[in-house]
């Protein structure tokens, strides 16, 4: 009786592969049009959005294109019955530059402006949108050596009217008065009348300057001002507060049970290494909270000159290191692909709340997000393909943010990790990393390439050898522990060179430094945050 060796279909598992889930390891596919749709289809919008940024074209006109290309598109589908790529990337580029000709750009509140441009006292009438801690400042006087206590408080305002008449607009106040009279309790929601001299915010036409007018008009500021707390004709707290009141007070909340902590007598009993001061109490609150009220000058200059300050903003990086945690967890319990994005998903967007959900945190969390539900809906197939296909959310809901540091930042991160770390990976240590996981279970060498196979019997032959001098719990755990950790010391090192090299030049570009520190800075501090964050 003659047997027929049946070959196992494409895609399949052997018995010995499906005893050690992994272990054939994650293929880095090449990448194409066919792996990587939406990783192209992104490219494709990005470069309508920034030729719209360069050249307008009636939103009309590009209906029509579109509309054509798209016909075009589906004739050529129907008639030859493969997709015609050029005709629908195009179709991409004309919906960027579409999407960037019809968002609604920020108010300009010009009428407040005129009104700032005057120099003049006027009375406001409003509501608090968000405010900071009351705060005790020491300066001194010019010319004098006398020292002055003030506390301070910064406030924004929505503003109803202006000497009575109706006007629209925001107003970022600084309220101080001297330490010695009394400071006003203001709530984010409270009603406040007030008399003060507004100005427009300044901007240097330098290049390469941060541009803070642009940024406060995004976010929804068009004047500033200060006032003493005198100035305050009345303030009525608010019945009702706003979600994002809420929101704020949760995180200040947060924020004053570290200053707490820090300062209060429930840290006295423990040893010196476990307390915090004041100052480690505001670079925790940053670095987890987002909150960079007690974060003094000091110790924000010394992370800027490492190259570490994006650790003080709460950004894609944190977000992907709290949903990698959570999804960990979830693996370790052994839930399902689909419970295990979800838990991810809802607990991120907890930790996004408490850090008061600005926009920063907001787009790095759709973007954690959607490069989820890409990783679940695609199957893991193409991680360029999640990150474009998150990309092309982002962009469809805010085409601007495309210019945005923030944005650009988050995203090179998320690629460089997808498109270069991941490969280096696979092709060097990562399949030896996958090897030292159960390496009592025979039955899986065969689903090894040779060499992995090799090194899985040659950790074995190791750790027999080191059974009689050390025990078997160090022989056969300890030992294969401390390889794993050396394997991922130089993943950790991969990841740290490959993302400090490719933000050297947004880094130049943005904030005008880049320093040689922030290599072996940010592979020592990295996995401190990762710590800090889950806990």
């Amino acid at each position: 009786m003659s047997t027929t060796a049946v070959a196992p279909r494409p895609g399949s598992r052997t018995s010995a592969q499906a005893l050690l889930p992994g272990a054939t390891g994650s293929a880095v596919d090449r990448l194409s049009l066919e792996s990587a749709p939406a990783f192209f289809a992104g490219l494709c919008l990005c470069s309508g959005i920034l030729i719209a940024q360069r050249v307008w074209i009636m939103p009309g006109q590009l209906l029509v294109a579109g509309a054509l290309l798209g016909a075009v598109t589906l004739l050529a589908i129907r008639v030859a019955g493969r997709i015609p790529w050029l005709p629908l990337a195009c179709c991409w580029v004309l919906l960027g530059a579409f999407l960037n000709e019809v968002q609604i750009a920020p108010d300009a509140q010009r009428q407040l402006a005129w009104l700032a441009e005057s120099g003049d006292m006027h009375t406001i009438d409003g509501h608090v949108d968000r405010t900071t801690p009351v705060l005790l400042t020491r300066s001194t006087r010019p010319f004098s050596t006398a020292v002055r206590e003030e506390r301070t408080e910064s406030v924004d305002i929505r503003i109803a009217s202006v000497d009575g008449m109706p006007v629209a607009g925001g107003l970022r106040a600084s309220i101080y008065a001297p330490s010695g009279q009394p400071f006003p309790e203001i709530r984010c929601g409270d009603s406040i009348l007030a008399s003060l001299v507004m100005r427009v915010p300044e901007r240097y036409e330098d290049p390469g300057v941060w541009d803070s007018k642009a940024w406060l008009s995004g976010q929804g500021v068009g004047v500033v001002g200060a006032l003493r707390s005198s100035a305050l004709h009345q303030f009525h707290a608010a019945g009702h507060p706003s979600l994002t009141c809420r929101l704020h007070a949760l995180q200040q909340a947060g924020t004053q049970r570290l200053m707490d902590f820090a300062s209060g007598p429930s840290a006295a009993g423990l040893p010196r290494w476990l307390r915090l001061s004041v100052e480690d109490a505001g670079m925790l609150s940053a670095m987890v909270l987002g909150d960079r009220t007690y974060l003094n000058r000091q110790a924000r200059v010394g992370f800027e000159r490492t190259g570490s300050f994006h650790l003080l903003v709460v950004s894609g990086m944190h977000l992907a290191l709290f949903a990698g945690f959570i999804f960990a967890i979830a693996a370790l319990l052994r839930s399902s692909a689909l419970l295990a994005t979800a838990l991810t998903i809802a607990c991120s967007f907890a930790y996004a709340l408490l850090t008061g959900f600005g926009a920063p945190v907001q787009r790095s969390f759709w973007m954690v997000a959607l490069f989820l539900v890409a990783r679940l809906l695609f199957r893991e197939r193409n991680s360029l393909n999640a990150v474009g296909f998150a990309a092309l959310c982002l962009l469809a809901w805010n085409p601007r943010s495309l210019l945005e540091a923030s944005f650009q930042m988050t995203l090179l991160a998320v690629l460089v990790i997808a498109g270069i770390v991941v490969p280096i990976a696979e092709h060097t240590f990562a399949p030896y990393l996958r090897a030292t996981r159960n390496l009592s279970r025979l039955a899986a060498d065969p689903a090894f390439p040779p060499r992995i196979a090799q090194f899985r019997v040659t950790l074995r032959l190791i750790s027999g050898s080191l059974q009689p001098l050390t025990g078997r719990l160090a022989a056969h755990f300890w030992f294969p522990a401390a390889i794993r950790f050396l394997l991922r010391a130089g993943e950790l090192l991969l990841v740290s060179a490959c993302i400090e090299l490719a933000m050297s030049l947004p880094m130049a570009v943005y904030f005008h430094r880049i320093t040689l520190l922030a290599l072996p800075v940010n592979i020592f501090i990295v996995p401190l945050i990762a710590v800090a964050l889950p806990a």
